[in-house]
Formats: structure tokens, C-alpha cells, sequence
């Protein structure tokens, strides 16, 4: 292939034009001195080399270049971050206190339940149905568990100072009357006979009596009889 090559001098600091680019490069970016060039296709002869020198000179002229682009970007996000925290609030959930744990009639049979319960037992009131009793995970997934972790039970008499359970009590008021709440009472009763954890309902009133309501729980306790029941 034809072309007219012109030696550049040996000289390390003379620049070589490359014809075709109108750019001047210093001759120690290229190596050694001496190098060819074709005064017509100017790079035909040391592309990689002066890829390479481009973009050496480039690397070293970008952060002069795009410095205050990279100050800017950082300025806006420190101020986005900012406004954020100053303005944005997260949106206030929806609950408030229910004040008490108790309702009126429950506390009623609450305080009675106080003097019948002995010394060495303790009140755990509104306990959910699972953490009384449990299933295996098998069953769980075929909905047992379902069943029993959305329901609770009145009050549970348990042993001050190991918890164990001793007796359930569920204080039924005219609501229990309704069918869908007895279908209900009658799944729970089940449940606690097949877990044998003993279970006495009673009928909700304006004043209990202590004393009868002792004998009664501490008849169920000692013969850990199951479904008891408290006479109107």
C-alpha cells in the first residue's frame, strides 16, 4: 500500500501531529522516540497507541471537567435528604387505648374470682385459645390451627409460680344464646376435652358468690374433671 512516511525526531518532548486529527501529542505517550506516522492516514500506522494516549489525556482532564457536576448532584441530594426529614412525617396509625382490659361484667366476676382463687394460683384474663392449647404442624396446615388462633377464653387459672395450666373459665353472657355463638362455645369445649384441660362455664350475673365459686374450682382442679359447669 502506497503511503509517504515521515520520521518524527528523536527528541522525547517534540509533539507529533497526527494529520488527520489536528491534535498534537507528546511523543512520551507514544514510547520510545522515532516512531512512524503516514502523512495521509495520519493514525494507519499506531492506533493502539494513540487510543491509549487519548485516553490517558482524557482520564486526566475529566475530573477538572466534571467536578462541579459531581458538586451539584451532591448538593441536590443533601438537600433532597433534608427536606425529607424536615417535611415528610410518616401517617399516624389508626389505634387508641382501650383504657381497660376488662369490661364491667367481667370485672365484676373478676373481683369475686380474686377472693375464690387460692394464693398459689394466679388470674390470667383474655387468653388467647392457642396458647392454651396446640396441634401438630400437619394438622395446623389442614386448619386446626386456624381454628383455634383467632379465639380466646375468658380466664385462665394457672399455677403463680410455674404457669401451669389448671383450669379454664368462660363467663357466658346472652350473646352465647345466639347460634352461631354456641356453635362456637361447643367447638371450644371440644377442643379443651380433646387437650384435657379443664374448663368451667359460667352463666354471667350481677353478683357472684365467692365462696361457691372456690368449692367449684377447686373440686375441678383436684379431679381435673374436664366441661364443668357452674348451676344457674
Amino acid at each position: 500500500r502506497p503511503s509517504r512516511k515521515i520520521q518524527q525526531s528523536a527528541s522525547p518532548n517534540r509533539p507529533i501531529l497526527v494529520p488527520n486529527s489536528n491534535t498534537l501529542f507528546p511523543k512520551a505517550l507514544f514510547g520510545a522516540p522515532g516512531l512512524w506516522c503516514d502523512a495521509q492516514e495520519g493514525v494507519s500506522f499506531f492506533p493502539d497507541a494513540l487510543r491509549a494516549a487519548r485516553h490517558r489525556i482524557y482520564r486526566c482532564a475529566m475530573p477538572s471537567q466534571f467536578l462541579p457536576l459531581i458538586i451539584a448532584i451532591a448538593c441536590l441530594v443533601l438537600l433532597i435528604g433534608l427536606l425529607k426529614i424536615l417535611v415528610w412525617r410518616p401517617k399516624p396509625l389508626p389505634y387508641f387505648s382501650r383504657e381497660f382490659l376488662l369490661s364491667k361484667g367481667e370485672l365484676v366476676f373478676y373481683q369475686s374470682l380474686r377472693r375464690a382463687v387460692p394464693h398459689h394460683l394466679m388470674i390470667c384474663p383474655k387468653v388467647r385459645l392457642a396458647d392454651v392449647i396446640h396441634c401438630s404442624g400437619e394438622a395446623w396446615k389442614e386448619g386446626f390451627g386456624g381454628r383455634i388462633s383467632q379465639k380466646h377464653l375468658d380466664f385462665i387459672i394457672a399455677d403463680a409460680t410455674t404457669t401451669a395450666i389448671c383450669v379454664a373459665i368462660e363467663l357466658d353472657d346472652k350473646s352465647h344464646r345466639q347460634a352461631r355463638r354456641q356453635e362456637r362455645d361447643q367447638f371450644v369445649d371440644r377442643a379443651l376435652a380433646a387437650a384435657r384441660v379443664p374448663l368451667i362455664r359460667v352463666p354471667a350475673a350481677a353478683v357472684y358468690d365467692a365462696k361457691a365459686l372456690g368449692n367449684v374450682l377447686r373440686g375441678v382442679i383436684d379431679s381435673a374433671a374436664p366441661a364443668e359447669r357452674v348451676a344457674d
